[in-house]
């Protein structure tokens, strides 16, 4: 395996566990890694849930105050930010 210039020691244990090891070594390695993924995904979600919420607020205004400077492109089936004061909130996702 190359090293790129590290020592033996320092590549002691990537992760908690080892697959190759014992039963115990082997639980302790799936189980943190599944922790690992739970987590991230989750973080992933949450992320979402909280920039959805905070960019509802703060998009329409800046929008707003845009379209009074340029001339923002209109598309098909939009309601521009100015035709309206508030934005309601979605059901779910």
């Amino acid at each position: 395996m190359f090293h790129d210039g590290f020592d033996e020691n320092y590549f002691v244990r990537i992760q908690p566990g080892s697959p190759r090891g014992n039963l115990v070594e082997a639980a302790t390695w799936w189980s943190v890694r599944g922790m690992k993924m739970i987590l991230g995904i989750l973080i992933i979600f949450v992320w979402r849930i909280i920039a959805q919420s905070i960019l509802h607020v703060v998009l329409p205004p800046i929008f707003r105050l845009l379209a009074h400077a340029f001339m923002l492109p209109h598309r098909r089936f939009y309601t521009p930010a100015t035709d309206y004061a508030s934005v309601e909130p979605e059901e779910g996702l």
